[in-house]
């Protein structure tokens, strides 16, 4: 699925965790414009699966260990991905669709 994309993965990965602005500032410690912080704190996934808790739309689950499914399962993707060119990341992607839609929907025995 990546293709020609696929051994660039690790380095850009390496250049955004490792990456250092003037006088030597972190991506994560640089300033960014506020309004674009808030924009980005009602899309965090976290808020998400608490704002579905709320209206019930998700049942039964700990929105922050949720979250931390979710991202692990990307991350993880990703790196699986970087090393194995036969992954099937669509198949995977299906897979952790399924999965999660059942662990979160009403009805679920999960909680």
């Amino acid at each position: 699925m990546f293709g020609p994309a696929r051994a660039h993965q690790v380095p850009i990965m390496e250049i955004a965790n490792n990456f250092r602005g003037r006088g030597g500032r972190r991506l994560a410690d640089l300033q960014v414009d506020p309004d674009h912080l808030e924009a980005l704190r009602r899309i965090d996934l976290e808020v998400i699966l608490r704002d579905g808790l709320a209206t019930g739309e998700f049942v039964g689950i700990s929105a922050d260990s949720m979250a931390l499914a979710v991202r692990s399962a990307i991350g993880g993707a990703v790196m699986r991905a970087t090393a194995d060119p036969d992954f099937d990341v669509v198949a995977y992607g299906e897979d952790l669709v399924t999965a999660f839609a059942r662990a979160t929907e009403p009805g679920s025995q999960n909680g």
